[in-house]
C-alpha cells in the first residue's frame, strides 16, 4: 500500500496508506470490479461505494479523528477517494457514517460500534435526544431533570427513557427503528441496530475487499507499467 501519508483538502485531514492505480488502463473501474467480483457484489454496486461495502464495523468513511497518533487510524483507497477511520469518542459506527450516541448511552473509546450505558438504573431518567456524550459528566448533563420537570410526566414520556431501555432499544436484531426515528436526529436503518443481521454480511464483504483491492492494483499498476514501456 505504500508508505503513510497526510492528505489535505479543504476542510478535512485524511490519514492514509495511499493506494496508486494505473490511470491508463482506468485504474479505479478495475479496483471496483475486481473488489466486487471477490465480494459477489454486482458492478453497479462496487461503484457506488458504501459503508456496508468496504469499512469494518466500529469504522466510520472519512470521518478521520486524531488525538496523539493520527497515522494509524484510517487505512486509505485514494483511487477510489475513501478512508476507513476508526470512529471518535462519543460515537460509533457500523461501517459506513459516525454516529453520536443518543442520550442515556455514552462512549469514552474510539473504533466502536456501540455505546454504554450511563447507569443500570431502570427510574434513572436521560434526555434521549443528549448526543454524543463521551464520560460520566455527559451523562449528567444529559439527566431528564435537565429538560422535564420531575411532574412533568408528558416531557418525560416524549423525551426521555432509562439508560437500559435505550441500551436495548439499540441492541437488536432487529433494529428498533421506532426509537431511531424519534430522535431529534434519527438514526438512519442500516445503523439503528448494533448487532444487526447485516453485520456478518458486510464482515465478510470487508474480508473480501481487504483481499480483492491490493489484487486489482497489482493488476491495474503491471497494465500502466506495461504501456508506458511500450
Amino acid at each position: 500500500f505504500g508508505s503513510s501519508c497526510l492528505w489535505v483538502r479543504p476542510g478535512t485531514v485524511h490519514c492514509c496508506r495511499p493506494i496508486m492505480i494505473g490511470r491508463r488502463h482506468g485504474g479505479s473501474a478495475l479496483l471496483h470490479l475486481l473488489a466486487a467480483a471477490a465480494a459477489g457484489l454486482g458492478p453497479q454496486a462496487a461503484l457506488a461505494v458504501t459503508g456496508n461495502a468496504l469499512c469494518a464495523d466500529g469504522d466510520c468513511i472519512n470521518c478521520i479523528y486524531c488525538s496523539g497518533d493520527c497515522y494509524t487510524r484510517c487505512t486509505c483507497y485514494s483511487a477510489i477517494n475513501v478512508c476507513c477511520c476508526r470512529s471518535p469518542p462519543g460515537h460509533y459506527s457500523k461501517g459506513r457514517s459516525k454516529v453520536a450516541c443518543p442520550g442515556g448511552t455514552y462512549q469514552d473509546e474510539d473504533g466502536a460500534k456501540a455505546c454504554k450505558p450511563c447507569s443500570a438504573s431502570e427510574t434513572q431518567l436521560y434526555n434521549k435526544n443528549f448526543r454524543g456524550a463521551i464520560d460520566e459528566l455527559d451523562c449528567l448533563a444529559a439527566e431528564c431533570s435537565t429538560i422535564c420537570d420531575a411532574a412533568d410526566s408528558k416531557c418525560q414520556a416524549n423525551n426521555c427513557d432509562s439508560a437500559p431501555s435505550i441500551i436495548r432499544r439499540l441492541v437488536g436484531p432487529p433494529a428498533d427503528q421506532d426509537f431511531c426515528n424519534s430522535l431529534s436526529q434519527p438514526i438512519e436503518p442500516h445503523e439503528c441496530a448494533w448487532d444487526s443481521e447485516n453485520t456478518a454480511r458486510r464482515r465478510g464483504v470487508g474480508v473480501a475487499l481487504a483481499f480483492a483491492l491490493p489484487l486489482a492494483v497489482s493488476l491495474a499498476t503491471a497494465a500502466s507499467s506495461t504501456e508506458s514501456s511500450a
